[in-house]
């Protein structure tokens, strides 16, 4: 018969499911801190978060917790790459936890696939035994928890390689400057419409500054300082280990070309307007 101890019991998978419903389990795998004490969010005064593991330390082991998370797990071939460009990509302890533990909870068969070591018996097994040495284990027949994407598919370094390049092309082949000229063409010799743009643009740049700001998310294994109350972080987390790091950056970059246009409109409205002295830079938001 299977020796079937070291796998997760029933009310463990009822601890992970509860830890991924109230954002424990997402502020354990981002924050890589092994104290148990829990520090009260208060979104109107400092706006700390938890960093402690509470539900997560009732399921995971405790050799997990003892494993540097910035250790390299396996090195896995990009996905996107042609040909000679072909590269492999480290994959760290903290981001293996974050496949299995988090909102994806990969089952062994799709992990095997992301790290190139399915349908092979002995790369299987070696995958077991390298999940044991960092204290983490994947049960038999477990289900996956959400729908595969093509995003399922990237590490978080070819995510993030991947919206680095959508950046630079958008930066430097998106016709943003006609489309502003276009736009400003429709009311460029109407005083009245000119004073009523130039209002409204103003209020866009405050707005569209304003939701650049709130997008904030623990990215990879980085740990900047926390800028949202939880209620607000956690579900961005969520969203952030679904899209692999890749959807608040490449939000981030479809907004700052908003952001971008509105400057530039409010920078021609107000030169024609008499505002502002021709050619002057319009600052970032």
């Amino acid at each position: 018969m299977e020796d079937r101890s070291h796998l997760p019991s029933t009310s463990s998978q009822q601890d992970v499911r509860a830890s991924l419903e109230n954002g424990s389990l997402f502020r354990s795998l981002f924050f890589n801190q092994n104290s148990s004490d829990e520090t009260e969010v208060n979104p109107e005064a400092s706006q700390e978060f938890s960093t402690g593991f509470n539900n997560a330390s009732r399921f995971e082991p405790t050799e997990s917790r003892e494993v540097p998370h910035d250790d390299i797990f396996s090195e896995v071939p990009g996905r996107l790459s042609l040909l000679s460009n072909v590269t492999k990509h480290k994959m760290t302890v903290a981001e293996v936890r974050r496949r299995v533990l988090g909102p994806e909870c990969f089952n062994f068969s799709l992990l095997g696939a992301l790290l190139r070591r399915a349908k092979m018996p002995g790369k299987s097994q070696a995958l077991f035994e390298d999940l044991q040495k960092v204290g983490l284990s994947i049960p038999r027949g477990r289900r996956r928890n959400v729908t595969v994407t093509l995003l399922s598919a990237l590490t978080e370094a070819e995510a993030e390689q991947l919206v680095h390049d959508f950046a630079k092309v958008s930066d430097d082949k998106f016709p943003i400057q006609e489309f502003v000229d276009h736009q400003f063409a429709q009311y460029y010799n109407n005083m009245d419409a000119l004073k009523m743009r130039a209002l409204e643009l103003n209020l866009t740049k405050k707005v569209v500054g304003e939701f650049i700001g709130l997008l904030r998310s623990e990215i990879k294994d980085l740990k900047p300082g926390p800028v949202l109350p939880s209620n607000i972080q956690d579900p961005l987390s969520i969203y952030s280990m679904l899209t692999h790091g890749f959807g608040t950056l490449a939000l981030q970059v479809g907004v700052n070309m908003l952001g971008k246009f509105v400057r530039q409109m409010a920078l021609l409205t107000e030169e024609a307007n008499g505002t502002c002295k021709p050619k002057t830079r319009a600052h970032s938001l």
